[in-house]
């Protein structure tokens, strides 16, 4: 049986994607990045976009929050995505 180092594993993900990313910007000029679509106010989802935004920006990657009132129509939704 082999035991795996979940965090371990995470860091050398994180890594790998952060020199992958110096090199798109480098050689091509191109920043991948995440949008997230937050509707409505719950503090769990608030608290998870937020970590995902930082693990963005540690590793060169850009993020964007588009925050929607909780009142948001499908269809306006659909016109943000």
């Amino acid at each position: 049986m082999q035991i795996i180092d979940g965090k371990q594993v995470a860091a050398d993900i994180r890594n790998e994607l952060k020199e992958r990313i110096a090199l798109l910007k480098k050689n091509h000029n191109v920043v991948p990045g995440l949008v997230t679509v937050l509707v409505g106010d719950n503090p769990a989802s608030k608290v998870y976009i937020n970590m995902k935004s930082k693990a963005c920006n540690e590793i060169g990657m850009l993020s964007k929050v588009e925050l929607m009132s909780g009142s948001t129509t499908e269809d306006e939704l659909l016109a943000v995505v």
